[in-house]
């Protein structure tokens, strides 16, 4: 133990009095991590800095200490107690757990990862220390980094291992769809690699049948949706996707029956409210638009409900609204480039040309 953490008195108020016995640090170890467990950090870390007036050099309390502070968003204090502690090479998991948060709370990614490594050399099983170190090597956009580490958890914590890799699988495949058409493919290869890890995960789902869909790869599309939404209980969705799957395939009648069909069992269902307005506005039918989007709660504040409400005002003429609507659908995701294509021509004809230009260019610069 270094000679930092020797002096970790110095963070308690109270002089050290002594060792505490076995049995009264345990006790309060255990009920901290229960109060932990109980997203209770706060009243765990009061309890453990009360313990730690008694047995400051505890490693066991420090790491666990620690980590409450960091819950309980207690950062300065966390790093605080990071900065005594220094270069620890002890055997506490939760005490590497804890230095490495820090570490990554104070952007030193490579730190970070190295404290995390300490933690599953000590214990290959440290379900947080995992987690953490595939978040960092997600961050660097190491994703065979962060699916090793998931995989190595796998063999001792299956279900949480396989959730990791699932996570570690899905930002790659996201990765691949912004990169753009080229590399549909590959996302599509890592949405059923996640998926395989964790069947039943219907956000995958979701992701795997949109990217399908813009593959233009329908009969997949719709092999998955009647596997995977066949409950009586999923009826709405899967009429919602069959008829997203006519609409891939450019068959407007047939998917607005099927999207009819949708909102027969569940009237506000907002996605399909969503795709019919998109119609509405492909036929040039503005105001149905506009009537259909006003049906939708006002809680649905999504960039993609804000720009079919721009395009409809537009059409309408109503160009106050239009811009309203198409600024806020840019604030909500600032990548939205038809939006801000939009946005850019509506301004270039209200004679604010150079805010217009600039939206305009960066369109350009996005779609090179």
């Amino acid at each position: 133990m270094r000679a930092g953490l020797l002096g970790m008195v110095v963070l308690f108020c109270a002089p050290w009095s002594g060792p505490a016995s076995a049995a009264t640090w345990q006790d309060a170890l255990g009920q901290a991590r229960q109060l932990r467990l109980a997203s209770r950090p706060a009243e765990a870390a009061d309890l453990l800095e009360t313990a730690l007036r008694n047995s400051p050099r505890d490693e066991s309390l420090l790491g666990l200490y620690a980590l409450c502070l960091l819950d309980a968003g207690r950062g300065a204090e966390a790093a605080e107690l990071a900065a005594r502690v220094g270069d620890y090479d002890g055997g506490d998991v939760r005490l590497h757990t804890a230095l490495g948060r820090v570490l990554r709370m104070q952007g030193d990614a490579a730190g970070a990862a190295h404290a995390f490594r300490l933690a599953l050399k000590i214990k290959p099983a440290a379900v947080e220390a995992s987690v953490e170190l595939v978040a960092v090597h997600l961050g660097e956009l190491k994703f065979g980094a962060a699916l090793a580490v998931a995989e190595k958890l796998e063999a001792h914590v299956p279900d949480m291992g396989r959730q990791l890799a699932a996570r570690a699988l899905v930002a790659h495949a996201r990765r691949h769809q912004m990169v753009g058409a080229e590399s549909l493919g590959a996302a599509i290869t890592k949405f059923r690699e996640a998926l395989d890890k964790t069947p039943e995960d219907q956000a995958i789902v979701r992701q795997l049948i949109e990217c399908l869909l813009t593959s233009i790869r329908v009969d997949e599309a719709r092999e998955l949706v009647d596997s995977k939404f066949s409950a009586t209980s999923q009826r709405v969705e899967r009429l919602y996707y069959r008829a997203r799957c006519l609409d891939a395939l450019t068959d407007v009648v047939g998917a607005r029956a099927a999207y009819g069909e949708a909102l027969g069992v569940d009237p506000g269902h907002a996605p399909t409210l969503l795709e019919l307005a998109k119609l509405d506005l492909d036929d040039g039918e503005h105001a149905a638009a506009k009537a259909r989007l006003a049906l939708l709660p006002k809680e649905i504040d999504t960039a993609r409900r804000n720009l079919l409400a721009g395009l409809a005002e537009l059409g309408l003429g109503d160009f106050v609204r239009a811009e309203a609507g198409l600024r806020r659908a840019l604030e909500l995701e600032p990548d939205n480039t038809k939006a801000a294509y939009h946005l850019g021509r509506l301004l270039v004809r209200l004679g604010r040309t150079d805010d217009g230009q600039s939206l305009l260019g960066q369109v350009t610069r996005a779609q090179r």
